[in-house]
This record gives C-alpha cells, structure tokens and sequence, in this order.
C-alpha cells in the first residue's frame, strides 16, 4: 500500500510572507493531513527580504524570484525519485489532496494549476525533471540581470516548459480546477493577485475560506454577498440582485478568484457609504479612497477597532464589486488563527 508520506512539500516565503506560511498555509496542510510531520513539509524562509507581493518589475523581486528557481533545482536533485509539491505561499488548503495528487504523478512529472500556474505544481523528480531544471537555471543565468523583463521568470519558465511538453521530453498534466480556484470542490485556494502586501493576502485567505464555507453549508445557493447576513441583518443593501450569479460562477473552467479590494474601519462605514454612493443610487468606490486602510497598517487597525475586509469576484461585471464583505474583530483574526491573545502572536512574529 503507498505511504500517505510519498509527496513533501516545499514552500518558498519571503519577508513578511512567512507569518503567511507559519499561520495558514503550514497549518491548513496539517489540518487535513495530519500524517504530515516536520520533515514532509521543506520550506525555504528568507525572513529580510522585503514584502515585494506585486512588485513584478522590480530587480529584488525577480533575483528571489531567480533564487527560487534554484531552490527547486536543487530540492529535484535532492529528491530524485520521489515527489515533490512547490507551493507558494498564498495558499490555503481547505480538504485533503495528497493521495489524489500522488496518484496523478503517477501518469506524469508536472502536474500544475490550470493555466500552468506554478503556485501549484506538482513534480514527479525523474531524471528527466532534474534535467530540465538544471537547464532552465543555467538559463536564466545567462540573462544579464538588467535584460530580465518584468515578471521574470514566469515567461520564460511557461516557455521552457511548453517546449519540453510539445517535444515529448516531460509529461505535463493541468490539475483538476479544485486546486487552487474558488469551486464548490475546491482542495486549495491560490490568492491569485490577492494583495499588495502579506497582511492583504492573510486576511484575503481567511475571507476566501470563510465565504466557501458559508456557501458550502447551502450548497453554493446562498453565498452572496446581497444574501450575506450579519447577526440575523444585511450588512449592506446598495447592491443590485444578481440572479444568474451561480450559474456565471459554475462556468466550467472559469477559474473563479477572489482578489482584494479594499479594507475599512468598521466605525467608518456610514461614511464609507455616504461617500461612495452616488445621487443617482450608483456607486463609484474612488469616492471612498481615501478612506481605505493601508495595505501595511490592517493589523494595526485592527488592534483598535473591527475592520471591514471588502472582496472582489472574477465572475462578477463592476456593478456587482465588490461582492464581499468580511467584519473582522483581533479576537476574530486571532482566534482563526490559533492564538490565545495578542502577546501569544506577538510573540511568534519575534522568532
């Protein structure tokens, strides 16, 4: 019988994108594989490194970028033979996967999110996938750093890896869409440009598994945000109904995302309202700008007061975004994530 222990995953976090790891992604993971010990899980930490989410164009940001291609060069190496899951760490695992994984490896060496979107991606080590990572970092070595386009290396990784499926010289699968989209089904949840910051892509992971949950319970019939309810109230009336909302969202292969759209203090809200609601009953967010939190200060905020986390839906035209809207309290934030108080994660952001 295969071990439930044949895949380790190997997770690259950089500045504060390790809180990231330690918070959710390590123990979403552990809550659904509990077989999983310290040594299946092969992380990759570069503390000092500033939050660079979103910062495609800038030279540090494509050096880590660079460095993680190496990193996985040499976890293949290391783990010639057997099976590996690189993940990125904006990812939240909500059911178990790692035996369904494991068995499609089996027929292949990539197995990766749709649109071959390396957050996702499975490596079965062959020698022919030590091969192509030794190649492709010797490539990109060879691009003089000043020659590296922005989003380097997402490009030239699609390519290379286009060229070896196309030539027959790796076996390359697309992952069912459960695997980092926002299904009924979904395994695990990718913040796709969730944020411009850590503590974005923190509370958008928990507004993602709060709203799949709350729509799981009635079977995706009532997860929207004109049917969101909040202490038996609705939370906000300015949207208009959306009546063929499921039937967009369950579009086959429409990879439905949530992707941040703004945060505001909860004592603000009225204002919030009355600035961007327009005459005519419309609504133009620009209005409300300079109310926004900033994407480095939501911790903070919410140290003092609730803030109100607003989520945006791929499946939804702008008269419909945002379409959540997430009140979070510290005990809340705190709670979801396991600490007793705020010393307790203070205490583990000092380590």
């Amino acid at each position: 019988m295969k071990s439930h222990r044949d895949i380790k995953v190997v997770v690259v976090a950089t500045g504060d994108y390790g809180m990231v790891l330690d918070d959710i992604v390590v123990p979403s993971l552990k809550a659904h594989h509990p077989f999983l010990q310290a040594d299946d899980i092969l992380g990759l930490v570069c503390k000092k490194s500033p939050d660079l989410a979103g910062c495609t164009n800038f030279a540090p940001y494509k050096e880590l970028m660079f460095k993680r291609q190496q990193f996985y060069r040499d976890m293949v190496k290391k783990y010639r033979g057997q099976k590996l899951l690189f993940i990125d760490a904006d990812v939240i695992c909500v059911n178990p996967f790692i035996e369904e994984l494991s068995q499609i490896l089996d027929s292949c060496e990539f197995a990766m999110q749709q649109n071959y979107i390396a957050g996702i991606w499975g490596v079965n080590c062959t020698d022919r996938v030590v091969e192509f990572f030794e190649n492709f970092v010797k490539y990109l070595e060879s691009i003089p750093p000043e020659e590296r386009q922005d989003g380097f290396p997402q490009f030239e990784l699609g390519d290379f890896i286009e060229k070896y499926r196309t030539n027959n010289m790796l076996i390359v699968k697309e992952l069912p869409e459960k695997y980092g989209f926002f299904t009924p089904d979904m395994v695990m949840y990718h913040a796709i440009n969730g944020g411009k910051s850590a503590q974005q892509k923190m509370l958008l992971l928990m507004g993602a598994h709060h709203y799949w949950l709350k729509a799981k319970i009635s079977n995706f019939e009532k997860v929207f945000l004109h049917d969101a309810t909040e202490n038996g109230e609705v939370i906000w009336d300015g949207f208009p109904d959306y009546p063929n909302e499921r039937q967009d969202y369950l579009v086959p292969r429409s990879h439905p995302t949530l992707t941040w759209f703004a945060a505001f203090r909860h004592s603000q809200q009225e204002e919030v309202k009355q600035a961007a609601e327009l005459p005519d009953g419309t609504v133009d967010w620009t209005f409300a700008d300079h109310l926004k939190i900033h994407h480095d200060q939501l911790i903070q905020t919410l140290t003092m007061e609730p803030v109100v986390v607003y989520l945006k839906a791929s499946w939804c035209d702008l008269a419909h975004t945002p379409r959540f809207a997430l009140t979070m309290t510290m005990e809340q934030f705190l709670d979801y994530l396991g600490y007793e108080n705020k010393e307790q994660y203070d205490k583990a952001r000092s380590k």
